[in-house]
């Protein structure tokens, strides 16, 4: 069971309160296993506030997730559009991921468990909170290296999706 908050912690908005517990919420019982009066007990309000500021689980849920990946994807877009060499782009591209990897150690399950049971539900969360990873002009670049013979012949996706499923 995921502790409530304490009273006397660092004043934060309702919402914060709401998105913190959520978060812990969701990550330690999926999509599937959590409750909105669970979310709301955790978070010190009524279930009314909650729906107040979150119609329904759907929305809350997306926000979440956005939070979450809202840590990664722009950092890792700067890194795609930077100027760098494609090995350097490469590894600063690894290395932000991993960082992230170690700082939110429980997030590959869960989106994992996620991504299984409802592709789609990830994929709104992305879209309404505009992220957007800049995924198409890194296999692009790719591509341009494996044409130059910098990298051996391989589909830059493929490349890509390794990259990711080693860290």
């Amino acid at each position: 069971m995921v502790k409530p908050f304490n009273k006397m912690e660092v004043e934060i908005t309702t919402e914060e309160k709401i998105l913190i517990a959520a978060r812990k919420v969701f990550i330690e019982k999926g999509w599937d296993g959590a409750r909105m009066q669970e979310i709301a007990d955790n978070a010190g309000i009524n279930k009314a506030l909650l729906h107040y500021y979150f119609r329904n689980k759907e929305q809350l849920f997306k926000r979440v997730f956005a939070g979450i990946v809202g840590k990664l994807i722009p950092n890792l877009n700067t890194i795609i559009q930077s100027e760098k060499p494609i090995f350097e782009k490469i590894q600063a591209f690894i290395d932000a991921y991993l960082d992230f990897l170690l700082a939110n150690q429980e997030l590959p399950l869960f989106v994992a468990n996620e991504l299984s049971r409802n592709a789609n539900l990830i994929v709104g969360a992305f879209e309404e909170n505009g992220l957007k990873p800049m995924i198409g002009q890194m296999v692009m670049e790719i591509a341009n290296a494996i044409e130059t013979k910098q990298i051996r012949p391989i589909n830059p996706a493929h490349l890509l999706m390794n990259i990711v499923s080693m860290c």
